[in-house]
């Protein structure tokens, strides 16, 4: 009620005069005139006193008013005249020219198309696409495809080139994935280098840095050239560099020792030599038209090229009462596409079976067969249910390797198939030996700081090199902060305990303080992290994003950065 609180008093449903104990219902909507009738009837002087201070307070509020209006305020921007923030009709009138403002937009954004569906800069010339645009903007005209491959795209690659390298310059660390590719007919080879990183808000990210071609001899100098090159033009600091993962070919294991930087060996390279030892062992690995491998992919080949084929097939699976499903197709250099068409083919079975009673034309399967598919299927189904728990479609991080090398190996020890799954794990564990992955610093440390696995893979003596790592920056980080201490020396040499003292050697040296706190403080937190079990419901990545757990572990999500 403002003003009138200090004459009257309210209480629930009822308005007190303060002077007289007038009492009235306190009206529902809120309105004063009741209150001004009984000041202006029985207490005039009140009522005096109130309107002079109400006329008070309304002279002051328009006088604030009219100063205001008065005086310019610096921090406004005048509003431009309608007429500015229009376009000028020159300007209209040339918006669709060759370098008009909408031309230079709408090349860009056709580049960014072609770009994105991988689609060659041929398109640009085709009626069709020339049709379309002309209908939806008749204004804009698509130029030759020199100007674009000449103009728009060296334009669009350097802005984006830009935006990756002030990605990389914020990254506290990188990583790199490198091989090379070939034609089957051997006339064009690519080098590729993919940088792998974690940006500031712990997100996984990569950038495809260089697909270079490959002139001349694919030596180590000449691939170490190109590596050195793309590193080069995208200002990547040497400092950073993590890990280089790579095939283990002789040749790229020199190049990256010429670069000077640290590699391992691709483990799935690795895990796909074993199965092929595994392949070996039960005889169907040798090349041939007649291996059971190639017979399935000439019946997919086959199956995928004919409409017709293709719905016979469809008909056969409704008549079989099985789920309508295209037969995958496997890749004979990759177990695991492998393991999907053996494992469709076996779903398909009756189907199949029926498919191929009338097809002379096409290779035959025998119980046989089909009894090698279901062995098949059996060996590489323990690795696929392993590896289907690290898979993520754009990442595997180095820290799943150690796991999943251990949890194979213990997959693998099964009565069934036992010479084959014997011949797989052999070869795996030679494979790794030589590699010395768990001899391996930077693997040893991404897996401990990977929440899914901790130190849960290792021996107990294994921590000292975690506890190491962060030991190291737990004293550049007390060394930072710590205030420079002047050091007393006691130069009074006529003080034979003093001189006996400087010329005497020391026998031991103490720690000193700054020592002694980065360790007691590198070591609370690695235990800290260690004593929670690790657990598989929680994203690494998620995990370190976390404020709370970067607060509780900021050395670790340093390391967990790499």
């Amino acid at each position: 009620m403002g003003k009138y609180e200090n004459l009257f008093t309210f209480c629930d449903d009822l308005v007190v005069c303060n002077s007289c104990k007038w009492v009235v219902k306190k009206p529902s909507n809120h309105s004063t005139s009741l209150l001004r009738y009984h000041l202006k009837t029985r207490h005039k002087e009140t009522m005096k006193t109130v309107d002079a201070i109400t006329e008070t307070n309304m002279k002051r509020k328009r006088e604030a008013v009219k100063t205001n209006t008065s005086t310019p305020n610096k921090d406004v921007t005048p509003k431009k005249p309608k007429l500015e923030q229009n376009l000028k009709i020159q300007d209209a009138l040339t918006i669709w020219n060759a370098e008009g403002l909408l031309t230079t937009k709408a090349e860009r954004a056709l580049m960014q198309f072609i770009c994105c569906s991988t689609l060659p800069i041929s398109i640009v010339e085709s009626e069709g696409l020339r049709n379309f645009v002309s209908v939806i903007c008749p204004p804009f005209k698509i130029k030759s495809r020199k100007f674009y491959t000449c103009s728009v795209l060296d334009s669009l690659y350097q802005e984006y080139k830009c935006k990756v390298i002030d990605m990389l310059s914020t990254a506290t660390s990188i990583s790199f994935t490198t091989d090379y590719w070939s034609s089957e007919d051997n006339k064009h080879s690519l080098l590729s280098l993919t940088a792998h990183f974690v940006d500031s808000s712990m997100c996984p990210r990569f950038a495809v840095i260089a697909a270079a071609p490959i002139k001349g001899r694919h030596t180590a100098d000449n691939l170490k050239s190109l590596l050195a090159r793309a590193m080069a033009a995208f200002d990547i600091d040497e400092e950073k560099v993590h890990l280089i993962v790579r095939d283990a070919a002789s040749t790229m294991r020199r190049t990256t020792n010429l670069l000077g930087m640290k590699s391992a060996d691709c483990f799935a390279h690795k895990l796909q030599l074993a199965v092929n030892d595994g392949l070996k062992a039960l005889g169907v690995s040798e090349p041939g038209d007649n291996s059971i491998i190639s017979r399935l992919l000439k019946i997919v080949k086959k199956i995928r090229k004919s409409a017709v084929d293709k719905d016979a097939l469809l008909e056969c699976q409704n008549i079989c009462e099985i789920p309508e499903s295209s037969l995958a197709k496997g890749m004979e250099i990759r177990w695991n596409t492998m393991y999907d068409m053996l494992q469709r083919f076996l779903d398909n079975r009756r189907a199949i079976e029926l498919f191929l009673v009338d097809r002379a034309d096409y290779p035959q399967l025998d119980t046989f067969d089909w009894a090698l598919m279901k062995k098949l299927v059996d060996v590489l189904k323990p690795l696929a249910v392993a590896t289907k728990f690290v898979q993520h479609r754009e990442y595997a991080p180095i820290s799943v390797v150690i796991p999943l090398y251990k949890v194979i190996l213990r997959q693998l020890d099964s009565s069934t198939m036992r010479s084959v799954k014997e011949a797989i794990a052999e070869g795996l564990k030679r494979r790794m030996e030589d590699e010395g992955y768990e001899e391996t610093e930077e693997f040893l440390i991404a897996t401990m700081v990977d929440p899914r696995f901790k130190d849960s893979y290792f021996d107990s003596e294994r921590k000292v090199v975690l506890l190491k790592k962060l030991e190291e920056l737990a004293s550049q980080q007390v060394m930072a902060n710590a205030s420079p201490v002047s050091k007393h020396i006691d130069d009074d040499n006529e003080n034979p305990f003093v001189k006996y003292s400087h010329e005497s050697p020391r026998t031991s040296i103490s720690p000193t303080p700054v020592s002694v706190d980065a360790k007691s403080k590198a070591f609370a937190e690695m235990e800290e992290y260690l004593s929670k079990e690790p657990t598989f419901k929680v994203d690494p990545f998620e995990f370190w994003r976390s404020e709370v757990n970067a607060a509780k572990y900021p050395l670790m999500k340093l390391l967990a950065k790499r």
